[in-house]
């Protein structure tokens, strides 16, 4: 399959949680984005630097993070795309292009969200997406969280969002929440992977 069909892109996303809500956290710089895609293996991306908060992953329309990036990227550089596909480039969403289209609307069915607890003691759920061409092997896994020198956010782990199961990734974060309770009550260090 080509670049140019949505089917052709896995839906990625980072895994963290921060002090302060996804809404209040500040987009990442490129660089920083790309050596975490670099950290895990990331070939052919399609990025973005914008943290969301996953229960704002589908917008209002039902178009996920993901399908956005891939259209973004279609419409404003089709060229660049290709690139991307050809393992010759990489692209990078601004947050302007994308987080005010996922930051306030729920759509996620309630009944499914309501039983995953997304928030941890002191600690608020974030996501960064990206995609990757489907000739690109899988990311590996980060070996160790990643917390920031601030203590104020880390990233636990690098997850693939499947349209067809799409609790799993919600699934992931109320484990890590109740990982980081955990480790609260027992006066640990929260950003310890859970094992």
């Amino acid at each position: 399959m080509g670049y140019e069909s949505a089917e052709a892109w896995s839906q990625w996303c980072f895994v963290g949680f921060s002090s302060v809500p996804a809404a209040e956290m500040d987009d990442f710089a490129q660089p920083q984005i790309q050596s975490l895609l670099e950290l895990v293996g990331a070939q052919k991306v399609v990025g973005s630097v914008s943290p969301l908060d996953p229960r704002h992953l589908i917008n209002h329309k039902g178009v996920t993070a993901w399908h956005a990036l891939f259209t973004l990227a279609l419409i404003k550089d089709r060229e660049g795309l290709a690139a991307v596909s050809e393992g010759s480039a990489m692209l990078m969403v601004p947050g302007s292009a994308l987080r005010p289209n996922f930051s306030s609307h729920v759509n996620w069915p309630e009944q499914l969200l309501s039983r995953y607890r997304l928030d941890a003691r002191g600690w608020f759920p974030f996501v960064v997406p990206f995609i990757l061409h489907e000739s690109a092997p899988a990311p590996r896994q980060l070996q160790q969280s990643l917390r920031s020198p601030a203590g104020n956010l880390e990233i636990f782990s690098v997850v693939e969002f499947q349209e067809a199961a799409p609790e799993a990734l919600l699934e992931e974060f109320r484990r890590f929440a109740a990982h980081i309770d955990q480790q609260a009550d027992a006066g640990g260090d929260p950003g310890a992977q859970p094992g």
